[in-house]
């Protein structure tokens, strides 16, 4: 192969390269514009209406406000601000993050 038709080779596979690329480009900006979710809201929203069960330990109910019931819900907390967060097993990030919960209860 002569440098003209190398050129010509590289010109060509260059071109190709760009289209392809922005091809992907348009159709991923394409694809996200019309996948777009909203996925909080900007209104207050109330946790779903649970009852979880009251702790047995005395130190815990005094220390969420709550009475002696046997269960509670999570506008019964006598609290101006309550985290919740929802751990699963098979999360690894859930588990990294299950040392750092425990100091913040404590």
């Amino acid at each position: 192969m002569n440098k003209k038709t190398k050129k010509i080779v590289l010109l060509w596979a260059a071109s190709l390269l760009i289209m392809v690329s922005w091809h992907v480009m348009a159709e991923g900006t394409m694809y996200a514009q019309a996948t777009t979710e909203k996925v909080y809201s900007d209104e207050k929203t109330r946790f779903p209406d649970i009852k979880f069960p009251v702790p047995s330990d005395k130190p815990e109910r005094e220390y969420l406000g709550l009475s002696g019931k046997n269960t509670f819900r999570v506008g019964d907390i006598n609290a101006d601000i309550v985290i919740i967060e929802v751990f699963s097993f098979y999360c690894s990030t859930c588990q990294a993050q299950a040392p750092r919960v425990n100091e913040l209860y404590n």
